[in-house]
């Protein structure tokens, strides 16, 4: 090979690293569709509460929820969260939320945790691109949403999950049954 063919072949690698430092640096920017960093307390009434590391505080609305936060709703109480651009999370009476992860880690996916209650999910995905899901676990199953509306009622022996509108798939472990999914709630 020619010194020059050699030089060619340097400058097309130092090219490709170029655009391939410009690539990561712009993927890894905020943009409309990337996953949040906060959920957002947008409203409710009657006794909310958020829990925050070993903290708990009376929640207010335009608090922001992170990482392992978590939400215990009242009796005669309910509460509205936003996630980004992408979900609606609603808290019935007497619900028990943690929000796991808000997609930042590699997998990008929102895990929520209902200990119990009722929680009304509308999800979306807002670039069509499949990559935002939300994983919601109660008990000993798991459910992944790519995108719909779903309402979860977990109680203390069973478990029912009304399908309005989307795509779900259920994941669990033992030998119990997986939950109903209805039509409609």
């Amino acid at each position: 090979m020619s010194a020059s063919g050699a030089n060619g072949i340097g400058m097309w690698r130092a090219g490709l690293l170029a655009g391939l430092v410009t690539f990561a640096s712009g993927a890894l920017a905020q943009s409309p569709t990337a996953a949040p960093r906060a959920a957002k307390l947008e409203s409710g009434d009657g006794s909310v509460v958020l829990e925050s590391g070993t903290q708990s505080a009376p929640a207010k609305i335009g608090s922001l929820l992170q990482d392992g936060d978590g939400l215990r709703v009242g009796a005669n109480s309910h509460v509205r969260l936003t996630v980004g651009d992408q979900a609606v999370i609603e808290a019935g009476p007497l619900t028990l939320l943690r929000i796991l992860s808000l997609g930042q880690d590699r997998t990008g996916i929102t895990n929520l945790r209902i200990e119990q209650g009722v929680v009304r999910l509308v999800w979306a995905d807002p670039d069509g691109s499949g990559k935002r899901l939300a994983a919601v676990s109660f008990g000993k199953w798991a459910a992944r949403v790519s995108s719909g509306e779903f309402i979860f009622e977990i109680g203390t022996q069973l478990s029912k999950v009304c399908g309005v509108a989307g795509e779900i798939v259920f994941a669990g472990t033992g030998y119990d049954a997986p939950p109903r999914l209805s039509g409609g709630c």
